[in-house]
């Protein structure tokens, strides 16, 4: 252990230590559990400026007891506090940063309940890198905030509203009001309680989406989704808006450009309906398709729009080599090419 210190009018200003421990115990907060960690290394330092504080640290890495590992990681923390009329701010950068290690570690350290809470209720997992997160007002309910960052092997638990991932590489960029979201991913999986019955995994996915929020809705838009896995390749692009009251609206146009026949019933939304997911599931057992087409768009309150009042559904698919199994008691159709 090396240290540095500063000090003025008798008090510490500012430390820098280099660290190369082994077998730490140590308390982050007065009501925290203690913290074990196995080794620590490289270095840590704290400064006051008020209003300003700042911690830093530069190739960070730790292993705690329990085997979870850290990477050498540079991170700096900057905060300002309020003055006169200018609200508190914060902003938090880092060159790279592994996310399972902090939630596994999230109980010990000095953080916001909230923000505690939604670590363990997300369970966020992969590395992000170049990440800049700036925010004015509370640090756990800023009123305006920026935050960018790359990431790979992005895994979040489905909450809510909100989708769950697995394995996602891309970029983020986003807002209090906006975002922007690019995917180039490989082995990822998408999880949209919401919209589809059960989570689907790709082997390539590949899009681009943003997002508006204000006091009244909010608009997300799939500007460019192709993918592709076992059972399908191909692109989708739309538009879902937030409603009041309901399920919402949705504009959604989507093609896929390979189909296994039997596996067609997982890709269609909920909105679709049970009744004619089930169908699919039990009629269509084999077969391929070169293309199927849907086309869904209005107010999914309104779905499947009879006579057309209130959005549109439409459903297109050409099958070869399908076997039909249309009702029970019905003799199956085998080896049907159709339109």
């Amino acid at each position: 252990l090396r240290l540095w210190l500063d000090l003025a009018d008798g008090k510490p200003t500012e430390v820098v230590a280099d660290l190369a421990l082994a077998d730490v115990r140590t308390k982050l907060g007065p009501d925290l559990p203690d913290l074990d960690l196995a080794g620590l290394s490289g270095r840590a330092g704290w400064r006051d400026a008020r209003p300003r504080h700042e911690v830093h640290t530069r190739a960070l890495a730790f292993v705690t007891a329990a085997g979870q590992r850290l990477e050498p990681t540079d991170l700096k923390v900057t905060l300002r506090e309020a003055t006169g009329n200018n609200a508190a701010t914060g902003l938090v950068e880092f060159d790279r940063l592994q996310l399972a290690p902090l939630v596994a570690l999230a109980a010990h350290l000095p953080l916001p309940p909230r923000v505690r809470s939604e670590l363990a209720l997300y369970a966020p997992r992969g590395t992000l890198t170049r990440g800049r997160f700036l925010w004015e007002g509370p640090g756990d309910a800023p009123a305006i905030y920026s935050a960018a960052a790359d990431f790979s092997d992005l895994g979040v638990a489905a909450r809510g509203a909100l989708p769950g991932v697995e394995g996602l590489t891309g970029r983020v960029e986003m807002t209090q009001a906006t975002g922007d979201l690019r995917l180039a991913s490989r082995s990822g999986a998408l999880d949209l309680p919401r919209v589809f019955a059960e989570p689907i995994a790709f082997d390539s996915l590949a899009g681009e989406f943003n997002w508006t929020r204000t006091a009244e809705r909010t608009t997300i838009g799939i500007e460019r989704l192709e993918f592709a896995n076992r059972h399908a390749a191909g692109r989708a692009a739309g538009r879902y808006r937030t409603t009041a009251n309901g399920p919402g609206e949705l504009e959604l146009d989507a093609q896929l450009s390979r189909a296994d026949v039997a596996q067609v019933h997982r890709y269609l939304p909920l909105a679709v309906g049970s009744a004619v997911r089930d169908w699919l599931r039990t009629g269509l057992t084999q077969g391929t398709s070169p293309e199927v087409k849907l086309r869904l768009a209005g107010n999914l309150a309104a779905f499947p729009f009879p006579d057309g009042k209130g959005g549109q559904f439409a459903l297109t698919a050409k099958a070869r080599g399908a076997t039909l199994d249309y009702a029970p008691g019905w003799p199956p159709l085998s080896e049907v090419d159709a339109d």
